[in-house]
């Protein structure tokens, strides 16, 4: 599977010759260096469900000397993504490759600082909410409503474009009868 990775400054601009390196313990090692575009693709085959980590670090002012050996780590310098099974393995795939029910496969990071990645499947077509609660059962935020296929969705989350106030909220997920929920923290 081809996993994509892109580094971006505050300004969301893509910033080159970032060191990226992928873990997954006794599983994946891989590392490479983004492009112009502050993007860097892998292809990558873990063998088992899991967390894997990605680590950046940049370059310390040796500019125009390819890609170099002395790094130094950005602030935050890590995140996680969690290997799902899929392709006919395990509850979360079927030989189609699609979700078999509705659910979250990834929340990173969380707690967060304000901005965060959520990913879910979707198992049919049909109409979905993506929706933010606070711990009262308010609902603060429609994410997502709307008609879906079938498949696996992503949606970035960036606090200058969601004013959501730090502490305990919910991510609920509901199609037709279905709901599921995913506890995030918000934090200072």
């Amino acid at each position: 599977m081809e996993f994509n990775v892109r580094v971006e400054d505050n300004a969301e601009a893509g910033i080159c010759s970032v060191r990226v390196c992928l873990y997954k313990p006794d599983d994946v090692y891989q590392v490479g260096w983004t492009d112009g575009n502050g993007e860097v693709t892998f292809v990558v085959y873990a063998e088992s469900p899991g967390t894997m980590f990605i680590t950046c670090t940049r370059p310390t002012e040796l500019v125009g000397m390819g890609p170099p050996f002395d790094y130094q780590q950005y602030l935050p310098a890590q995140t996680t993504c969690e290997v799902v099974p899929g392709l006919g393995e395990g509850p979360q795939g079927e030989e189609t490759g699609l979700p078999k029910e509705l659910g979250f496969t990834s929340l990173n990071p969380n707690p967060a600082l304000g901005d965060f990645t959520v990913q879910y499947g979707v198992p049919v077509k049909g109409r979905v909410k993506l929706l933010v609660h606070n711990v009262q059962g308010r609902v603060e935020a429609v994410v997502r409503d709307e008609e879906l296929n079938p498949g696996y969705y992503r949606e970035a989350f960036r606090k200058h474009k969601w004013s959501l106030p730090t502490g305990v909220h919910f991510l609920v997920l509901t199609q037709n009868d279905k709901k599921v929920a995913r506890k995030l923290a918000l934090v200072e």
